[in-house]
């Protein structure tokens, strides 16, 4: 079987589960390849120039030029199936219905907003499949955006326990807490100017903690600004972007994995902490990270949007050593039971073959020369709200369990 998964080569989540998932897909009888949506000039002398694993094609800069090439491309290789992303960008998002029938098409939603869920709604009856990655996307699609509950399937992240095998540390009862965030440096979505004010709160509180910030992003500079303001530069170390193996050993020595994320699907990040034996203190996000810690058994989970709720449930751990040792034994066993790439192999691999047994229930596919963008696919006039109102407004929408 061979399934196209149209994604941009970069440092991100989306990218993330394709270099995860396609050697564990390989062992289970699917080729499964990344189809770069943007042209291959972009990626010249980049760090993904030629990466293994991914098609670049040269494309047009005209959208319907750009689409028959592809379709082209997945002809010629043969794929029998397209996995598209909702608002990724607009060629491969609104790919489905050019798509020839002989090629079905899936779309996984990997982000509880509106910008993910009008797009994927648009498109809906041009799938065959919707593949949520927490029940929280899952519930917003059904109720408000009708897509039928039957067609969609809740696929959680998986990551490989073996690489963070030994577990929790057999913990330290004095001495700095180890704090840890390993993910892309951008405020909007991971809320990562919330750690400066925490870091300064568990310093007035007499908390002795040290955080180590790992990736790299568009607000990195502005982090560390901030972090040099809230006076806990000495608190506070930013590595930049760092290899796997040393992101993995950093998981390793650290207590308490600190994940302020506005909105999230399903963390990545959270499940390799947990693997890790490292305790996580998260944001209560009903029916994603909530889930993944299991109602705060084996984490805490702190009000989005509010640093002081964050620093209060660190300190809970600083200040309770057994404590923290139970939750970071029982992440890992969570983890375990649950959130293993074997288990998501195992589940996208049995779910593609069943979405090419069923019958097909799409319309007839839309001639290229009829080409047009639906309007949920076009901006709006969200994206002229000053981000620090739409932070707001997220976090306050949160509180009360709705989607922004």
């Amino acid at each position: 079987m061979n399934v196209a998964y149209f994604c941009e080569p970069q440092i991100g989540g989306t990218f993330t589960f394709f270099k995860r998932l396609a050697p564990a897909l390989a062992a289970r009888g699917v080729r499964f390849r990344c189809v770069s949506p943007i042209d291959a000039g972009r990626f010249k002398g980049t760090r993904f120039e030629g990466v293994d694993g991914v098609d670049f094609l040269h494309l047009p800069e005209d959208l319907p030029a750009a689409t028959a090439r592809v379709i082209e491309h997945l002809q010629r290789e043969r794929f029998d199936l397209v996995m598209v992303l909702p608002a990724a960008d607009l060629l491969s998002s609104n790919l489905p219905p050019y798509l020839p029938r002989a090629i079905r098409g899936v779309i996984r939603v990997p982000m509880m907003t509106r910008g993910a869920y009008a797009p994927t709604a648009a498109i809906a009856a041009h799938i065959n499949r919707v593949y949520a990655v927490s029940d929280r996307i899952r519930d917003d699609l059904v109720s408000r955006y009708r897509i039928d509950a039957n067609r969609i399937h809740v696929i959680y992240h998986g990551v490989d326990p073996t690489l963070y095998d030994g577990g929790p540390r057999a913990g330290r009862s004095a001495g700095p807490l180890q704090l840890l965030y390993v993910g892309r440096l951008w405020d909007l979505d991971k809320g990562i100017f919330l750690l400066p004010p925490m870091m300064r709160q568990l310093m007035a509180d007499r908390i002795d903690a040290h955080l180590t910030v790992v990736g790299d992003g568009p607000d990195a500079e502005e982090l560390r600004r901030r972090t040099e303001r809230a006076g806990v530069s000495n608190r506070v170390t930013l590595t930049g972007a760092l290899p796997l193996d040393k992101t993995v050993d950093l998981f390793r020595e650290a207590d308490v994995f600190v994940f302020p994320s506005r909105f999230e699907g399903c963390g990545f990040a959270v499940l390799e902490a947990m693997a890790a034996g490292c305790a996580p203190v998260v944001a209560d996000i009903r029916g994603s990270l909530r889930v993944i810690v299991d109602e705060g058994r084996c984490g805490l989970t702190a009000k989005p949007g509010e640093a002081a709720s964050f620093a209060r449930a660190v300190a809970v751990l600083a200040m309770d050593r057994e404590r923290l040792l139970r939750t970071q034994h029982a992440a890992r066993a969570r983890v375990l039971e649950r959130f293993t790439l074997d288990q998501m192999a195992d589940t996208y691999a049995a779910d593609f073959r069943r979405v090419l047994e069923e019958p097909d229930t799409r319309p007839p596919a839309r001639a290229l020369d009829m080409y047009e963008i639906p309007s949920a696919m076009r901006p709006t006039w969200r994206t002229r709200i000053p981000r620090p109102i739409k932070n707001w407004l997220r976090a306050r929408l949160e509180s009360i369990g709705i989607s922004s």
